[in-house]
């Protein structure tokens, strides 16, 4: 039997299911990318040749990256902070839930289908994604393209690169 509350029914099935699969997208983004700056955190630590790679000269990387949702449901903050442990400069990465104030680029994607795309790409061109509209930045662009070089250098560490492609 159809009638106007089957049609209204549906539609408004429809619209539920939207909501819940885009709640789901936002879910899984934040949980991804707080699973691959843990172990970029984790790799750094441990990876002297990683550590090395994204040194600039004798400079210790200091940046703070801040990761966020189109909706604004999901916001991480990276921070790449120096330290000195005894006599040798090392540099550590904190991760926490929320959005920076201060920022050294501000990373706004469209939905969690673009986080994944342009995380798990094997070559991510930043600038198609800002012209499709599925990420804005705010910030020195250098930075994320710094951020998509350890990325990348991290899933051909973790063999993750093959599973991908």
């Amino acid at each position: 039997m159809t009638g106007p509350t089957t049609v209204y029914r549906k539609a408004r099935l429809s619209r539920c299911l939207k909501k819940l699969i885009s709640q789901l997208e936002t879910d899984l983004m934040d949980d991804f990318l707080i699973l691959l700056l843990n172990t970029m955190r984790l790799v750094l630590a441990i990876d002297s040749d990683y550590h090395r790679n994204i040194e600039d000269g004798d400079d210790i990387f200091n940046a703070i990256y801040v990761f966020k949702s189109n909706e604004g449901r999901m916001a991480i903050t990276a921070r790449f902070e120096p330290i000195r442990i005894l006599f040798i400069k090392r540099q550590r990465l904190r991760v926490v839930r929320g959005a920076s104030e201060a920022f050294d680029v501000e990373v706004t994607f469209e939905n969690g289908k673009a986080l994944w795309e342009f995380l798990l790409s094997k070559d991510p061109d930043v600038f198609e994604f800002i012209f499709n509209n599925k990420l804005q930045t705010r910030g020195n662009l250098n930075y994320l393209m710094k951020f998509g070089y350890m990325a990348n250098h991290l899933k051909e560490l973790t063999k993750l690169g093959a599973a991908c492609a």
